[in-house]
């Protein structure tokens, strides 16, 4: 599954970034972004929350069961925590701050 916006609704959610919080990748969170959002990574389509995260460490499985011995995590400051909340839209954006997704954060 492709997590690829279509380019025709770029100009709209670039306005709509503009408005939410922002996380800036390091180049390791991009490239694991990047995987994640063609489907690489498969059967992920998202970064890992803490279940499935401390499977693949224990049994190298995630919690539906699926072989996936790596860690896909998002890492986040404390800073970057303290401003960010359940249910929330955040802008994710790479060193140059381009915009490279937007993301619902589900677990904190």
């Amino acid at each position: 599954m492709s997590l690829v916006a279509q380019e025709d609704c770029y100009e709209e959610l670039n306005s709509y970034a503009k408005r939410l919080p922002s996380i800036r990748l390091s180049g390791r969170s991009l490239c694991d972004f990047e995987l994640l959002a063609v489907g690489a990574l498969s059967p992920l389509d998202r970064f890992m929350g803490v279940g499935d995260y401390q499977r693949a460490l224990d049994e190298m499985r995630l919690l539906n069961g699926a072989l996936f011995p790596l860690p896909i995590t998002l890492p986040v400051s404390e800073e970057t925590l303290s401003t960010i909340r359940l249910d929330q839209d955040i802008a994710l954006r790479n060193a140059h701050n381009d915009l490279r997704a937007l993301l619902r954060i589900k677990r904190i």
